[in-house]
């Protein structure tokens, strides 16, 4: 039954790890947002 709870720890730590900081897909995909939003904003800018 322990193993099985740490077992179970394990795999929720490696999945948590895999979704966390910028190197997962949701933070790469909120940079290149990020970046387009800069990107558009700054051509509005310099366009008046």
């Amino acid at each position: 039954m322990e193993k099985e709870s740490k077992a179970a720890s394990r795999r929720e730590f490696d999945y948590q790890e895999r979704w966390h900081g910028w190197k997962s897909p949701v933070g790469l995909g909120l940079f290149i947002l990020l970046c387009g939003i800069t990107i558009a904003l700054l051509n509005i800018s310099t366009s008046f």
